[in-house]
């Protein structure tokens, strides 16, 4: 299942989107601190992308933090814009991007660059070499709490 249906079920049953990734967790508490190493996520793969979710076994978390490889090239290996309300940030680790932007031109992104935007904007993102890209995105819900997707397939 991919990430904007996930989401989109967490919020229709009321549960943290972390469920769907291990069966128990702890909540996030005031003051705690988390440390996660490399290679310590749940790997999520769809058609186009490959998440990497860190925390998983950490509930309640302010923020969705995740790695991952793009595997799509082009705006037309996707079938409707991505959109939840919220912020959404995202670093090239490796790699070249390609952020589309519904209503805007591509922005391109190198290695090291960064990009933040409101989510509840129509986007996607895709390889912009002829590689799979490394990035990290960190999504922060909306007032509501969670995410809503447009319907779209990522």
């Amino acid at each position: 299942m991919t990430y904007d249906r996930l989401s989109q079920l967490s919020v229709g049953l009321g549960v943290d989107l972390a469920v769907f990734f291990t069966a128990e967790g702890q909540r996030f508490e005031a003051g705690s601190f988390a440390v996660a190493r490399g290679g310590d996520f749940e790997r999520q793969e769809t058609q186009n992308y490959v998440y990497e979710m860190l925390f998983p076994d950490l509930w309640n978390k302010a923020m969705t933090p995740m790695m991952g490889s793009l595997k799509a090239r082009e705006l037309v290996d996707f079938e409707d814009f991505v959109r939840h309300p919220g912020q959404e940030f995202l670093i090239v680790m490796e790699g070249e991007v390609t952020v589309f932007v519904e209503g805007r031109d591509p922005v391109h992104l190198a290695a090291g660059d960064s990009i933040y935007f409101d989510s509840s904007v129509g986007h996607l993102y895709a390889s912009g070499g002829d590689r799979d890209a490394r990035i990290l995105v960190v999504c922060v819900p909306g007032p509501e709490g969670g995410f809503v997707s447009s319907g779209g397939r990522v």
